[in-house]
């Protein structure tokens, strides 16, 4: 007779870069080398997240709600890598990490740029015409209270800044911020930025079809479980 199971945690393991579409660039159709390189780069890049910690998290909760009576939810990381932008010169990617504990989601992100050519990256102050402080208030500019101002200028890393084809986006994660509970995104439209970003710099604008392209093309889910006797054990499906 079988052990009835419950599910805790499902993990998504996806690399998208193959239907990856910015600008009118797709990634499928750039060179080999360029392709190796930032397939190379994620590969060695390793994850945004510990599914050890995740699914310590998970069982911790499911032995909570076994005491309890109440029903566990299986939590899930759900991972992906875009291209978020391009044009001539770079190209742009998000990768980003959605972690559901339980119903409360959390989204994290990390920012990117390539070098069209070889594939290889490019520093995000290179982007700039003006000093590293400079591009910093600038991205800055928007916000108005002081202390938060400063809070970020000590925080800001050249990942949390993220070009799209829209906007630049600086994303500061939950827990890097003290002032804040959450999560901090700004965005801050090119026209903004006129004199501080090299025209070179300036992605595409995207095209419908990139709008609506999402990033994965290989997934795989795992799914984590535990039976009554408390074994935890891990299903491939």
């Amino acid at each position: 007779m079988f052990s009835k199971k419950t599910e805790l945690l499902l993990v998504k393991d996806c690399f998208g870069l193959e239907s990856s579409i910015a600008g009118y660039v797709n990634f499928a159709d750039l060179k080999q080398n360029v392709r190796e390189e930032i397939s190379s780069y994620y590969e060695n890049q390793g994850s945004l997240y510990s599914i050890e910690s995740e699914l310590e998290w998970a069982y911790a909760e499911y032995q909570k709600c076994q005491k309890s009576g109440a029903e566990y939810q299986s939590s899930y990381i759900e991972p992906s890598v875009t291209m978020c932008a391009s044009n001539a010169k770079i190209l742009c990617f998000d990768m980003s990490v959605l972690s559901s504990r339980m119903q409360n989601a959390k989204e994290y992100h990390q920012g990117a740029v390539f070098d069209r050519e070889t594939g290889k990256t490019v520093s995000i102050w290179d982007l700039f015409s003006v000093s590293k402080e400079e591009a910093v208030e600038a991205l800055l500019s928007s916000v108005s209270e002081e202390n938060l101002k400063n809070e970020m200028r000590q925080a800001i890393k050249p990942e949390y800044i993220i070009l799209s084809g829209d906007e630049v986006n600086v994303i500061f994660p939950e827990g890097v911020l003290d002032s804040q509970e959450y999560s901090f995104v700004i965005g801050i439209e090119y026209e903004d930025l006129q004199g501080v970003l090299h025209d070179w710099a300036n992605p595409d604008k995207l095209t419908d079809t990139a709008k609506t392209a999402y990033s994965i093309n290989e997934l795989q889910t795992m799914h984590y479980s535990t039976n009554r006797t408390n074994e935890k054990e891990l299903t491939n499906i």
